[in-house]
């Protein structure tokens, strides 16, 4: 399909559904099934070859990955873009965050699902560099998964330098530059895997070892753990090889978390 251009004024924005989950950058407005991400022009730069590298997607396809549409112009330049909306919908540090018990079970099959699409979106050559749980969303009736806000990502020579904010403390963590690569993306998912199990950024096997001795998909992943917490550069496998969906186990987030955590009712792990 061939990406339009949509002139920004021919937007009733006021009368759209600003939706629930912002950032700094951008604001997302919802209009039936297609919703317009409008960037703050203060606060993003690079919006030149965000746009060569949005046109550049022109007729892409990832299954599970929620692409730009069409472009919003204002004053002859890229304002935003629209994307289909995707109803009924929370990102995973939201839906796992929000509540003291959680079925292990859950945050597998997810997880799993995540990383058939991180899988595909590099087969189509797309590196995603902010692989995050704030980016990737459930359908709360179906269960389906999406993964939005790509604009970060790389694509046909387009690069970014960006890292999610796990993968950001984890490479200060280790004292070096992060290497963009596929396995760059496999890393986060870990990161960001884990986060949402422990409630926090793992830095050492004995924190890991609370929990891997109760639920077999972390003990078949203590290997791949172990290393990447000493070596960056260790590889990572696309999480659905080691993840058995079968699993059941009810994580209780207030043992996890000290009082004052526990009190606020948020097991958010970035809080």
């Amino acid at each position: 399909m061939t990406m339009q251009s949509i002139n920004y004024k021919d937007l009733d924005l006021k009368n759209m559904k600003l939706n629930e989950t912002q950032g700094s950058n951008s604001k997302v407005y919802v209009d039936g099934d297609t919703c317009y991400k409008i960037f703050n022009p203060k606060a993003i730069s690079g919006i030149y070859t965000l746009e060569k590298k949005i046109k550049a997607m022109e007729g892409l396809k990832i299954n599970g990955i929620i692409l730009p549409k069409d472009l919003v112009i204002k004053d002859n330049k890229m304002a935003g873009y629209s994307m289909d909306y995707v109803p009924n919908s929370t990102d995973l540090t939201d839906h796992f965050g929000s509540t003291q018990l959680v079925d292990v079970h859950d945050i597998l099959v997810a997880t799993a699902k995540a990383s058939h699409i991180l899988e595909e979106a590099h087969e189509n050559g797309m590196l995603l560099c902010d692989v995050s749980f704030n980016n990737v969303l459930i359908n709360r009736d179906t269960g389906d998964i999406s993964i939005c806000d790509i604009d970060n990502c790389q694509y046909q020579g387009y690069k970014s330098e960006y890292a999610s904010i796990l993968t950001s403390l984890y490479y200060k963590r280790m004292r070096c530059a992060a290497y963009i690569d596929e396995n760059f993306d496999r890393q986060a998912m870990l990161l960001a895997f884990l986060a949402t199990i422990y409630c926090k950024l793992i830095s050492n096997m004995e924190d890991y070892d609370t929990l891997s001795d109760k639920i077999q998909t972390l003990s078949d992943l203590r290997f791949v753990v172990e290393e990447v917490l000493y070596d960056p550069r260790a590889q990572v496998p696309y999480l659905y090889e080691f993840i058995n969906e079968d699993e059941h186990f009810i994580i209780d987030r207030n043992k996890q978390l000290p009082p004052e955590r526990t009190r606020k009712s948020n097991y958010n792990p970035f809080i």
